[in-house]
């Protein structure tokens, strides 16, 4: 839960007075956001890929009615703008071969996965225990295919309770946030996984897989006006933000209708970004012009690192797209675009640590 101020509800809301997800946005919609005080709250969802498809099923409890669960749709949209979809344990992003999703092998989708390739699939049900290494594994534990779960409830009821933003987190208990280093990982439970030999057995602890799958975690990013709480809580809420594996890369993201060519090449990128369309997190203008589809326009900077441990170089900027087929699954198509040689050449021997792609 993140708040956007000093204004918040007179007392925590617990799992024991609300112990279901909906009954948590009620109360923070009647005791913050409508309560006129001027109160503001986010609720992040956390780790979906250990959530055994529980935290993305499709359900809205007593609603009987299309029009009863666009309502709790409209809620969850409005209370639940952004999803976690790397930290310390694991990747949520994506899972190759899962039930109801039509798309071919993605190598990338097999990076820090907390369960291994023998965990069952849920096909359209649930399990338990993915925290300890059982029960199924869904689909809907995977951002991609929750973005697109969210288009198909869209069409059916008018409402999308999906249409979120990304952001990445450690989860790590050391008291040391934003520390993502591979090179120097030092645990992330204190003194339980604080040695190499620690982290290489079994966990001691309600976890029935090793600390060794763990990684540090990842970063959000958000694009913000200025460093001020205000800022940046409104930039969540727009959803202007991004999530790294723990490199500290720069990443623009516009789309709109009107793009010009030589935006690529632009000293000004960002300014002609938000003049000629959208950024990251928002919808689409209406169509303009004689424009048939739209035009997005990515531009990338690694992670500088230090001198003593350099960021890696940037190898290929992927726009993944999603929809729902004539079949009523869930597609899904990536587009890789290349760093040229020549900008990577050109940025690895400059003094500044910088590879830019503009694409």
């Amino acid at each position: 839960m993140i708040f956007r101020g000093r204004e918040v509800p007179p007392l925590p809301i617990s799992s024991i007075e609300e112990p279901t997800p909906q009954g948590l946005w009620r109360r923070l919609r009647s005791e913050c956001l409508d309560a006129g005080m001027g109160c503001d709250a986010l609720a992040i969802p956390h780790n979906p890929n250990l959530s055994n498809g529980h935290m993305f099923a499709v359900e809205y409890p007593g609603a009987t009615t299309p029009e009863e669960q666009a309502a709790q749709a409209r809620l969850r949209a409005r209370m639940e703008p952004l999803v976690e979809i790397m930290q310390v344990k694991g990747d949520s992003e994506c899972r190759n071969g899962m039930s109801g999703v039509v798309a071919a092998p993605d190598e990338l989708c097999d990076f820090e996965k907390w369960r291994g390739p023998d965990a069952e699939d849920c096909g359209d049900g649930t399990g338990e225990g993915a925290l300890g290494g059982r029960g199924c594994v869904s689909r809907l534990d995977f951002v991609r295919n929750v973005l697109v779960e969210g288009l198909r409830e869209a069409e059916r009821i008018g409402v999308n309770p999906y249409k979120l933003g990304i952001i990445a987190s450690t989860d790590t208990h050391n008291g040391t946030p934003g520390d993502v280093e591979e090179y120097s990982f030092d645990g992330a439970s204190g003194l339980r996984d604080s040695t190499t030999r620690k982290r290489l057995e079994k966990a001691v602890s309600v976890l029935a897989v090793p600390d060794v799958v763990k990684n540090p975690g990842g970063l959000v990013a958000v694009w913000a006006e200025e460093n001020t709480r205000e800022a940046i809580f409104q930039a969540l809420r727009r959803r202007e933000t991004y999530g790294t594996s723990g490199p500290r890369m720069g990443v623009r993201f516009f789309g709109g209708w009107s793009y010009e060519s030589s935006l690529c090449d632009a000293s000004d990128f960002a300014a002609r970004g938000y003049d000629g369309g959208v950024p990251m997190g928002s919808d689409l203008p209406p169509r303009t012009g004689d424009a048939a589809v739209p035009t997005f326009a990515v531009s990338a900077l690694r992670d500088p690192g230090s001198v003593d441990e350099p960021g890696g170089r940037l190898q290929r900027i992927q726009i993944v797209k999603g929809w729902v087929g004539e079949d009523g699954l869930l597609h899904e198509a990536v587009y890789d675009g290349s760093v040229p040689k020549l900008v990577q050449e050109r940025a690895w021997t400059s003094p500044i640590w910088y590879d830019e792609v503009r694409s």
